[in-house]
């Protein structure tokens, strides 16, 4: 059914618009203020070793 196929077109590039944004901005900020950008990165790194650890395992 050809509505559907424009139903999910149009889902996707809402989704790509949105990543895209999503990516910018982080640029953005990643450029204007380097160091807590850093410093949320090193967090979320932090944050996240347990499940990579246990991901690492199974």
């Amino acid at each position: 059914m050809r509505v559907a196929r424009d139903i999910a077109d149009n889902v996707r590039l809402i989704k790509d618009n949105f990543t895209e944004n999503l990516l910018d901005y982080a640029s953005t900020v990643k450029d204007d203020m380097p160091d807590q950008f850093q410093a949320q990165v090193d967090k979320a790194q932090r944050a996240g070793a347990p499940i990579v650890q246990r991901d690492n395992r199974s």
